[in-house]
């Protein structure tokens, strides 16, 4: 049986200057080691940084969902065109949401409200969640895949449920590209709030 009071043949650890461990030392260390990392300590506060006279993150996305949203509707009215359906997202929605009591005209601007309404409160949201992100690109790869993911669930699951002709009515690859499109200007949202307002 070896004496743990006598020094180890082999260095353990890195020894010191002045003497080398003896196996009983490093093992009472390697005991308080152990000990210390099954002891669960609290976090310290993450405060998130911003510099003086920064624009609020919500603002910012608000600002840009809005603009978004109607970048969106565009894109996709004119992709629908170009694939020979004839639509106005704009007017659909305006028409959906007055229960088809708005036509033209007034069914264009309800629905260019309600997208800008709907866009401002997820730009809002998203700059909210990313707002400790401090580089372009990855927020936006983040956008443009986030939104175009969850354009295909709406479409692919939502929709057919809850507005079966609407599901119908809207094309599916048009508006997955504009919903991509979104999520792009939705990141944009870093340079405006990076921005000094004051």
């Amino acid at each position: 049986m070896h004496d743990v009071s006598h020094p180890e043949p082999f260095d353990l650890v890195r020894p010191s200057r002045r003497q080398r461990d003896t196996f009983e030392s490093w093992f009472g260390r390697a005991r308080m080691t152990i000990r210390s990392l099954g002891t669960w300590t609290s976090a310290p506060e993450v405060v998130v940084v911003r510099r003086p006279g920064e624009m609020q993150p919500a603002v910012a996305g608000a600002i840009t969902g809005a603009v978004g949203a109607v970048i969106m509707l565009a894109v996709a009215t004119v992709l629908a065109r170009r694939g020979d359906r004839a639509i106005d997202v704009s007017m659909i929605i305006g028409d959906v949401a007055s229960g088809g009591r708005l036509f033209g005209t007034a069914a264009f601007g309800l629905g260019l409200v309600i997208a800008i309404v709907v866009g401002a409160a997820i730009g809002a949201a998203f700059a909210w969640i990313t707002r400790r992100l401090r580089h372009l690109a990855p927020l936006m790869t983040f956008g443009l895949l986030l939104a175009s993911a969850s354009w295909i669930v709406v479409h692919a699951i939502a929709l057919p449920r809850l507005v079966p002709w609407l599901a119908r009515a809207l094309p599916i690859a048009p508006m997955t590209v504009a919903a991509a499109v979104f999520g792009v200007v939705l990141s944009l949202e870093l340079p405006l709030r990076a921005r000094r307002v004051g």
